[in-house]
């Protein structure tokens, strides 16, 4: 029997509770109503352990893109609920269902919070449940409502449906139009059941009178396809073959780290090039570093902003100019890490993280460094997935990039930061900037400010919604709410539009 966790402490309690109470039992249950940011911690928490037991950990970006999706669907299913009692209709008659459907995620959805108090009266929790016996660990989502005929059709149609879809593509043009985004949201899970190698069969959804259970199983023998392998090594010999730092810029960092280091030697050094100097000045103009203040050489720049922010500048320039040597690049690819770094620094200092800022910058500038190099491997296969618009979560095109190609730009570009030998921090950005979640505690404010700065240009681009935005960084960040949200969003952006159009004036 399964151990049931009551989640009333702090995390790191909680963290050793649910491990100590799994192991009792090779089982452990717990249950919520929303799916928060903390719930997210623990539940990569308890994954990651269960799979480094039985050395699976390859499987935990999967796994977890596939529970957070379920559990979405879970809470969905019950916020559907409340809000069709709240209104009055009954949801197992086919024509009002049709009729209210059409509101529910316009008024519902994006406004979970006004309905929590209604779930929790009405008892509609989620319950995650984990199984580990004999050769099988077996992963399950429960909810206390059944399906009703009509949703019960539409699943069994999207699961028919995905096994004669192998493509995003294909996804898309049948059902990215869903009302109610539960179809493509199957039809994600059983293709990256597939390219994972656990198969579409270890998936399995059941209702009865009483409750709606998804369930997730995993043979303990699964191994990573040869496609993906095959790719791995394809990456991991293309980072091989880029060039480290020239001699001109490792020069400069060593004298940056020196604490005995003449200014004036260090400027000496970076003049030497004179592209390198020309963008440092550039960059740190544009990004906000010292308000009012226009830096207009090398050594003003080193008493404006200080030493370390030079070396991170010219590791990010450097970095820059490899690559633009190396492979096709796009100037709107360096134009987002440049807005994104911008808006990084913004929200550390406007959500009281200012001495955070110049790692959040220089994280934001190399946050998406992986995209390059997967263009260069996979071209058609990422610019295929550049052109859909999933608009389901922040983690959308890592999510795309897991289903077509088996690994993320994320993983990708935390292995060029090792390969660079980036400092620790920035390496964690750039591989947990699209799972918060996932983060080392250590870094776990850097990568949120890093991720939001992004998630905030995706809406922006009218990529995503604010009600797809992660919890975790949300919570970490003291965000209380989407009011909260949007209001801290207008006054990053006008800051941004104010430091643009200085930096225009004094061009």
């Amino acid at each position: 029997m399964n151990t049931t966790l009551q989640i009333d402490e702090r995390l790191d309690n909680f963290r050793k509770k649910a491990i100590e109470a799994y192991h009792q039992n090779n089982g452990l249950r717990y249950s919520f109503t929303q799916f928060e940011g903390v719930y997210a911690e623990l539940t990569y928490h308890i994954v990651n352990h269960i799979l480094a037991e039985q050395d699976m950990q390859f499987l935990s970006n999967v796994l977890m893109t596939l529970l957070r999706e379920c559990i979405s669907n879970a809470v969905k299913a019950n916020l559907k609920r409340a809000w069709f009692k709240k209104h009055a209709a009954d949801i197992a008659d086919e024509t009002e269902y049709a009729e209210y459907i059409q509101r529910f995620k316009a008024e519902a959805v994006s406004r979970i919070e006004e309905h929590l108090d209604e779930m929790k009266s009405s008892g509609l929790q989620v319950h995650l449940i984990f199984d580990v016996r004999g050769d099988k660990i077996r992963f399950s989502i429960e909810n206390n409502t059944p399906m009703t005929a009509t949703e019960l059709a539409r699943v069994r149609e999207r699961i028919d449906a995905a096994a004669r879809i192998h493509s995003m593509a294909e996804a898309m043009e049948r059902f990215a139009d869903d009302q109610e985004g539960a179809g493509l949201g199957l039809l994600i899970n059983i293709m990256l059941l597939r390219k994972s190698g656990i198969g579409p069969e270890n998936f399995r959804i059941a209702s009865d009178e009483q409750r709606t259970r998804v369930s997730i199983t995993i043979p303990r023998t699964i191994k990573l396809p040869s496609e993906i392998h095959n790719l791995m090594d394809q990456v991991m010999n293309e980072i091989g073959n880029i060039p480290t730092f020239p001699e001109t810029i490792r020069k400069v960092i060593e004298l940056c780290e020196n604490p005995d280091s003449n200014t004036d030697r260090i400027v000496q050094e970076i003049e030497k090039d004179p592209s390198l100097a020309t963008n440092i000045l550039r960059l740190a103009n544009s990004g906000g570093f010292v308000a009012g203040n226009h830096i207009h050489s090398i050594k003003h720049g080193v008493a404006i902003i200080g030493i370390q922010n030079l070396r991170q500048l010219a590791m990010a320039m450097s970095s820059r100019e490899i690559l633009s040597h190396q492979y096709r690049t796009f100037a709107h690819f360096w134009q987002h890490a440049e807005k994104c770094a911008t808006y990084a620094r913004l929200l550390a200092r406007e959500l009281g993280f200012g001495k955070r800022s110049d790692t959040v910058y220089l994280g934001g500038l190399l946050h998406d460094l992986g995209k390059i190099l997967l263009l260069a491997i996979e071209p058609a296969k990422v610019e295929q997935i550049n052109g859909i618009r999933l608009g389901r979560t922040e983690n959308s095109t890592s999510t795309l990039e897991e289903i077509t190609l088996g690994m993320s730009h994320s993983q990708v570009g935390a292995r060029l930061a090792a390969h660079w030998q980036f400092p620790e921090e920035i390496e964690n950005i750039i591989r947990f900037h699209h799972s918060v979640y996932a983060s080392p505690r250590d870094y776990i404010i850097e990568v949120s400010l890093v991720h939001l700065a992004d998630a905030l240009i995706q809406t922006e681009d009218r990529r995503i919604s604010y009600v797809y935005y992660d919890e975790t960084s949300l919570d970490r960040l003291g965000i209380v709410d989407h009011e909260a949200l949007e209001n801290l969003h207008q006054r990053i952006k006008s800051q941004y539009e104010l430091l643009q159009a200085r930096q225009s004036n004094q061009a």
